[in-house]
């Protein structure tokens, strides 16, 4: 043994000798108080015992048992592990573990002191990185589909509206935007199940997309703003977080929790700084106008091998490594973005708000 080692081992020898002394001391007071509980309240054990044909010394091992465990534990939580001798060493064995991470002696390094920190630290650092991996797989093996998700639907609808759907296609109505129709996702499609409704403006320049669904219990619900300038360039604004456009077809903007009105004139406003003007969309064709917006993206993805062509008709598309890769950065750059409207986080949301 080096001399470093021994170094260590003194103390520690040391202090275990103490603990050592400390429950000696502690056991004989609970075998006498063990054999005096022995004549009055242990009684019906000692009668098991007899029966049972097991001898006094098991009978008095395990009233030491317990009162050293009374000692340590509490009675609560002896009651709650029983009079097992077994369940009751280990737990005075852990007692006499946490005694030494969370113990004030000078000789031993104080392992929950000195390396709680490192520990938080680099817990935090592999779930982000855990997070980071999983959110790569996703994009690597997500099937976006980009024509041919929804179907148009109608009352009963095949998913449950909810709150937000419902306020939010009221809100549109009293704003002015005519209502186009109502869509459900088809079965055998994308993971993600909800409802559609589309509106567009008066002068046909702004369609807007509310939209509500849910995939393993965590829901999705946003509006969707978005109009086509002179230039090629689609603007876009909603009222929840998403990832922006890689390929740049799309130009995206957040304000975070906005109802239609104001999510309106956010719009419009982007329309006006644009310097281009907007086109007109076809109000008998709207969805097909919605998902043409979808092909051209998805198109330019690929044509820079961020993405390929899932089947021969073109109706959906997977990411590329690169493009997996692309998106990871681009969700980092992304959260930066969304730093600027926490202050926005208070305000409620349609179907939240009181009256809705």
């Amino acid at each position: 043994m080096n001399a470093d080692a021994e170094r260590w081992r003194l103390p520690l020898l040391g202090e275990r000798a103490g603990v050592r002394e400390v429950v000696k001391t502690n056991f004989q007071t609970a075998l006498v108080c063990g054999r005096a509980a022995g004549r009055s309240t242990r009684a019906p054990e000692r009668a098991s015992v007899r029966r049972s044909g097991r001898n006094e010394a098991y009978l008095l091992d395990r009233i030491k048992t317990r009162n050293i465990s009374e000692t340590v534990l509490g009675t609560g939580a002896l009651n709650l592990i029983g009079l097992d001798r077994r369940k009751a060493l280990w737990c005075h064995a852990l007692m006499e573990v946490m005694g030494v991470l969370f113990g004030d002696s000078p000789n031993l390094p104080n392992l929950f002191h000195s390396g709680l920190r490192l520990y938080l630290v680099l817990g935090v650092l592999g779930l982000g990185a855990l997070f980071v991996f999983v959110f790569f797989i996703v994009c690597l093996c997500e099937r976006q589909k980009l024509t041919g998700d929804v179907e148009p639907a109608s009352e009963p609808f095949p998913y449950a509206p909810t709150p937000y759907w419902k306020a939010t296609r009221v809100d549109a109505l009293k704003y002015g935007l005519q209502h186009a129709g109502d869509f459900a996702t088809r079965k055998n499609t994308t993971v993600v199940k909800g409802l559609m409704s589309l509106f567009i403006s008066q002068d046909h320049e702004t369609l807007a997309a509310i939209v509500s669904g849910a995939f393993a219990g965590t829901k999705t619900k946003k509006t969707v703003l978005r109009s086509r300038l002179v230039s090629g360039r689609v603007l876009e604004s909603s009222d929840e977080g998403g990832m922006d456009d890689l390929s740049g077809v799309v130009d995206r903007a957040i304000l975070f929790n906005a109802g239609i009105a104001e999510l309106m004139g956010f719009h419009l406003q982007r329309i006006r700084d644009s310097g281009s003007a907007a086109v007109h969309f076809r109000a008998d064709a709207l969805l097909q106008e919605y998902e043409k917006m979808d092909l051209e993206r998805g198109a330019r993805w690929v044509l820079l091998g961020l993405a390929r062509w899932g089947d021969p008709q073109h109706t959906f598309i997977r990411m590329t490594v690169g493009g997996a890769l692309a998106m990871v950065k681009k969700l980092f750059q992304q959260t930066r973005k969304l730093r600027g409207q926490q202050q926005r986080a208070h305000i409620l949301r349609a179907g939240s708000r009181v009256g809705d």
